[in-house]
């Protein structure tokens, strides 16, 4: 909600990334000074404040479902397993199982940061990221999940693959529900 009325503000504003405890204002200041910005932005957060004080919280209308099928041949399912002490079926079944929420888009763009994974699945990233990580890989970092939409560089551990056109679409807030398919 901030971030579109932040965005809605205009006044030389030409981004905004939220993370999960701060915000990126990206600017023009030839449209406007960082101070005349301060001022913007803290007159937005504060009028949001007010109005979430006064009313009560109602779902976000704009919070969509994402089903995204998934191939389980992720390199690191028996890695995964093996730490957690589960069998790689075991595995598939606990990622399948809730919807996770995206806490936030970030590291690179239409990255998705997954919150909701399963406790028995937190898998402490690699020692030695991969240089090469494949456009649309669906990983595990810690204890959240996380998918590639690009070809990077990469230290969580792979678990499948979706299309990761899919992921344009997808903004912080919105729910993801994984879908085991044998091919995409």
């Amino acid at each position: 909600v901030l971030t579109a009325m932040v965005h809605k503000s205009g006044l030389g504003i030409l981004d905004v990334v939220p993370t999960y405890n701060s915000l990126a204002v990206y600017f023009d200041p030839l449209d406007l000074s960082p101070d005349e910005l301060t001022i913007t932005v803290n007159r937005i957060i504060e009028e949001n404040l007010t109005l979430s004080r006064d009313a009560p919280a109602e779902p976000n209308a704009e919070t969509v479902v994402h089903k995204v099928p998934v191939v389980y041949n992720g390199a690191d399912l028996e890695r995964i397993a093996e730490l957690n002490l589960l069998q790689v079926d075991e595995v598939i079944e606990l990622h399948l199982k809730p919807h996770y929420t995206i806490a936030m888009i970030g590291f690179l763009p239409h990255y998705p940061y997954l919150i909701g994974l399963d406790p028995k699945l937190a898998t402490p990233r690699l020692d030695t990221p991969r240089n090469r990580v494949a456009a649309g890989t669906i990983a595990i970092g810690g204890i959240q999940a996380g998918i590639y939409p690009q070809e990077s560089p990469g230290g969580w551990n792979l678990v499948g693959i979706t299309d990761p056109e899919l992921l344009k679409s997808m903004n912080p807030g919105d729910t993801i529900i994984f879908q085991q398919v044998g091919r995409l």
